[in-house]
């Protein structure tokens, strides 16, 4: 062409694209950061966070039931009559406290894997796209509420245990299992321990995560830093 425009005595004309359109044919960060903010879909009603306060309630109650049983139990070790009362009460307790154990293990696990990990994996990447103080320190709060959710959910791994031992229906010694551990006095260190932990510090620390999760838009904050508008 450069020849026969020669021979012709025309020139080459060099065509320049609009502003506009030049910068959508280039490659944009901003834009790949739009569309990845932009299709996140969160579903906070599917999280059932309610229904995990409730169940979480539920088993600090019973296990200062069973806390009052095992120390009643303790108490009438020369009196077999009136302590097979009180197992039939431990059982029962603990039959109860495991079915809310594993409700709660699996509704926490939904809202670790949809809300935690979801939002974590999404505002990593973006913030590796573009590096933002603000955006770290939105990720490194939810990756606290997450080890406080796995917290709980070892703890409730150490209540069902008891279900294991003391349930009549799992385990034909469970009578001779009770005795034990209430003659070892471990179960009341034991039982102690979980009933603190749920109501001074685990379940306090599960609804200010649950109160977050109702009240803080991470994402909308994070389309704010971004230059998204919400």
């Amino acid at each position: 062409m450069g020849f026969w425009n020669s021979l012709f005595g025309k020139k080459e004309v060099k065509v320049e694209l609009p502003k506009e359109e030049e910068k959508e044919l280039l490659p944009s960060v901003d834009k790949e950061i739009n569309e990845r903010l932009d299709s996140i879909d969160l579903d906070i009603e599917s999280l059932a966070l309610d229904k995990i306060r409730s169940e979480a309630e539920a088993i600090s109650s019973y296990l200062k039931g069973l806390m009052q049983d095992i120390n009643k139990y303790s108490n009438l070790m020369d009196k077999k009559e009136m302590q097979k009362q009180i197992i039939k009460s431990i059982t029962g307790k603990i039959k109860v406290i495991t079915q809310h154990s594993l409700e709660l293990k699996n509704l926490i696990a939904h809202v670790e894997q949809r809300y935690h990990d979801y939002l974590l994996e999404n505002f990593k990447w973006v913030n590796e796209k573009k590096e933002n103080e603000d955006i770290k320190n939105l990720i490194k709060e939810l990756e606290e509420d997450k080890e406080t959710i796995k917290a709980l959910d070892t703890k409730l791994t150490r209540i069902i245990y008891y279900d294991e031992i003391f349930n009549p229906d799992k385990n034909k010694e469970y009578e001779g299992n009770i005795h034990k551990e209430v003659e070892k006095m471990e179960i009341h260190t034991n039982i102690n321990d979980l009933t603190t932990h749920l109501l001074n510090g685990v379940l306090d620390k599960v609804n200010g995560i649950i109160s977050r999760i109702q009240k803080k838009d991470y994402l909308g904050l994070v389309k704010e830093i971004t230059g998204i508008k919400r």
